[in-house]
């Protein structure tokens, strides 16, 4: 998912008609407080693109908000703002955003940076079932008992990782065993996802900033409630699919009573080249495997 901060309404009505011919899926707001919530409420917020002038919190205060955040420390952000000088350009490069636009911004170059930021950032996305099928060896009862038992396994960690991110003092026990729970599912979610479960922790420490027990918690707890929306969202389709009667015109040619296919690409990512041509995705899966 896309976040489009910007207090005029016009702009980001535009916006979102353009990343949606694109197939990119976008939540708008109109201040930074109303951004930093949906970040907090919606962990599935992959790029942002903001305003810099806005009421309130401005839009530099509001990348070095973000930037506080160790599990929004490696988030991408693009600056779109009415009026751009050179001391501007280095005020957002110095917070790191990838990439300034003076309004208007022409679609085709927001959508590729934003496909481009997509890619480098690898967020964490669910294989397609036929995917996890194919390379696993799985048949499609096996894989749904295993999203359900990841799904049952995200449901207990989230509320501890919650509960240890402001513990004080830190509990060295619960934080091992919390850490094992985390790994356990981070290896399940790496058999049927794209991404890295905890690449924010290594850019943390990339960029010299070791990550705090707390720290580390604040990250997995984002992925983790990532990993909870994906696969919710995946089981919820399943008994959608499963409670439909059937199509009396046999629903050949893999489409969806609408006509679309139904592997087609998620909203909020990168389309993939060609969903039958291997890829580094089968060639990850093929690894893992």
């Amino acid at each position: 998912m896309i976040l489009l901060v910007d207090d005029n309404r016009m702009t980001a009505r535009v916006m979102e008609a353009n990343l949606g011919r694109a197939g990119l899926k976008t939540q708008s707001v109109e201040d930074a407080e109303a951004a930093l919530a949906a970040l907090d409420a919606s962990p599935e917020i992959s790029v942002v693109v903001t305003d810099l002038s806005m009421p309130g919190m401005d839009g530099l205060a509001f990348m070095d908000a973000i930037r506080e955040r160790p599990e929004l420390s490696a988030l991408p952000i693009i600056v779109a703002s009415g009026t751009v000088d050179v001391e501007t350009v280095k005020a957002v490069s110095l917070r790191g955003a990838r990439r300034v636009f003076v309004k208007p911004i022409p679609e085709d170059e927001l959508v590729h940076e934003i496909q481009s930021a997509l890619k480098d950032c690898a967020p964490l996305t669910l294989v397609e079932e036929h995917r996890a099928l194919k390379k696993l060896g799985l048949d499609s009862e096996q894989y749904f008992e295993i999203l359900s038992e990841l799904a049952d396994s995200v449901r207990t960690l989230a509320p501890k990782l919650e509960a240890l991110v402001d513990a004080e003092p830190e509990d060295g026990g619960a934080q091992a065993a919390v850490r094992a729970a985390v790994r356990n599912v981070a290896e399940t979610v790496g058999t049927l996802a794209r991404g890295d479960f905890m690449a924010t922790i290594e850019h943390l420490e990339d960029a010299g900033r070791a990550p705090s027990a707390s720290d580390w918690c604040r990250v997995a707890l984002r992925e983790v409630r990532r990993v909870s929306a994906m696969v919710e969202e995946r089981l919820a389709e399943k008994a959608a699919s499963d409670a439909s009667p059937p199509d009396d015109d046999g629903g050949g040619g893999g489409q969806d009573g609408d006509g679309e296919r139904a592997d087609a690409t998620p909203e909020g990512e990168a389309p993939a080249a060609n969903a039958d041509a291997p890829g580094e995705e089968d060639e990850a899966l093929e690894a893992a495997g």
